[in-house]
């Protein structure tokens, strides 16, 4: 395969190393000059001779044998490193290795960033953008290194568990053991299956720990790096504290209960839906009147419901609601479950989003069929009385239990000379 087709043209110093053979195999000319050797000379070397016995705190050879394996399972670790050039000076750098084609053979490439060089400051730039991003998200990171028992927390991480940033990290006495109770076994689960060969790459959980006798809840996400037998040799990942918001949702939930308990007891019918007419919410009353359960209400639309002579009305003058006025008063029929028709008195909030939309409503109701019934009696009985007492057909008056006169009509045309003050007041008889 001829690799200089895809590095070539790259403007920063790129190796490719045969792990198999043990030595660079490739190089671009920018490595050329970045070592100040020949191709001939590269291509005869090994990444541990190109680098000082330790760096950093690491045995060199040790350290680059493992980042290589994270290469090659996949990963493309990003590590600070020091370079050797042919006159011995020693060139702090950036590598950043990944897996190269073909995937066949075990090859890796690595691109060298010279720290030293000015586009470095760029780069520095973007690690204090990827700095304040974590910051502001309020994530700790952390990085470990099972093999090697290697664990590193990012500050913010210590400020999570209220750790000093100079405490050596470790697992059993600041992790596992201030797990809360009824988290603990479900943690160490999944802590077990991240650990097993050709375990999940990636894992999210939630969990609270218990620090001073205060829960705190978390939230962590892993990554986890494995070798080509499929052995953990890398987790890293972030840990976020979720206290505040899982403390709001419990306040909104114990709210909302308390919501629920007061209006389930009213006698009124509480309805709450979206627009289109579909419940969200029913208390007792409603499920009551309707004979139907939380199951049948939730989800399905109440318009239905709606005598089918008032549906459009009752449609139009909800769409008609703005956040200047917002509230609706209406009666209208609606479909009993008995078959008959009755009559409901409903008063409907609408809920509005920062935009004007109408998101929820809230209806209030009460029956007023019997009313309804009533006042139509009424109405029949008054136009009965108006017929008996039509001056012009007849002579009609209301009298007492002696036979007193206490009401009486307009006198008819025929009866003249008289006004109705002759009558009230005198016996019928003598009239």
């Amino acid at each position: 395969m001829d690799h200089q087709l895809f590095i070539k043209d790259l403007k920063k110093p790129v190796v490719i190393l045969d792990v198999d053979q043990g030595h660079f195999v490739d190089c671009n000319d920018q490595a050329l000059r970045f070592f100040h050797l020949s191709r001939k000379e590269i291509l005869a070397k090994n990444p541990f001779e190109l680098s000082p016995p330790h760096i950093y705190g690491h045995e060199s050879e040790a350290y680059s044998r493992q980042v290589i394996q994270e290469a090659l399972a996949g990963a493309n670790p990003v590590f600070d490193w020091i370079h050797v050039d042919k006159e011995g000076n020693e060139i702090p750098c950036e590598v950043r290795l990944i897996r190269f084609p073909p995937f066949t053979k075990n090859l890796v490439r690595g691109t060298i960033i010279d720290k030293r060089a000015d586009d470095h400051f760029t780069l520095r730039e973007s690690e204090e953008r990827l700095r304040l991003t974590l910051e502001s998200a309020k994530l700790g990171t952390f990085d470990w290194y099972p093999k090697e028992n290697r664990l590193t927390w990012g500050e913010h991480l210590y400020s999570i568990f209220e750790l000093d940033p100079s405490t050596k990290i470790d697992l059993n006495a600041h992790f596992f053991s201030i797990i809360h109770p009824d988290d603990k076994e479900r943690v160490s689960s999944e802590f077990q299956k991240s650990m097993e060969p050709k375990g999940p790459e990636t894992n999210e959980i939630e969990y609270r720990v218990v620090i001073d006798g205060v829960v705190k809840h978390l939230l962590a996400f892993s990554r986890m790096i494995r070798n080509n037998s499929g052995e953990l040799i890398r987790m890293l990942g972030t840990t976020q504290d979720i206290t505040e918001l899982r403390e709001s949702e419990e306040k909104v939930r114990q709210s909302e209960m308390l919501f629920r308990s007061i209006v389930q007891d009213q006698e009124e019918m509480i309805v709450r839906w979206k627009k289109g007419g579909i419940r969200t919410f029913a208390n007792q009353a409603y499920l009551e009147k309707f004979n139907l359960s939380d199951e049948e209400v939730i989800g399905s639309s109440f318009f239905d419901l709606i005598d089918k002579k008032d549906q459009e009305a009752v449609i139009s003058k909800l769409e008609s609601l703005t956040p200047e006025n917002p509230i609706a008063k209406k009666s209208h029929r609606v479909n009993l479950p008995d078959g008959s028709t009755g009559w409901q008195e409903w008063t409907d909030r609408a809920i509005f989003d920062d935009n004007g939309s109408i998101v929820e409503f809230q209806s209030t109701g009460r029956d007023i069929t019997e009313i309804v019934k009533a006042r139509s009696a009424l109405e029949k009985s008054e136009a009965r009385y108006r017929e008996v007492f039509n001056p012009q057909f007849q002579f009609s008056a209301i009298l007492d239990l002696d036979g007193k006169i206490v009401q009486i009509n307009d006198l008819p045309l025929g009866v003249q000379g008289n006004s109705k003050e002759d009558f009230i007041g005198k016996y019928f008889w003598k009239a």
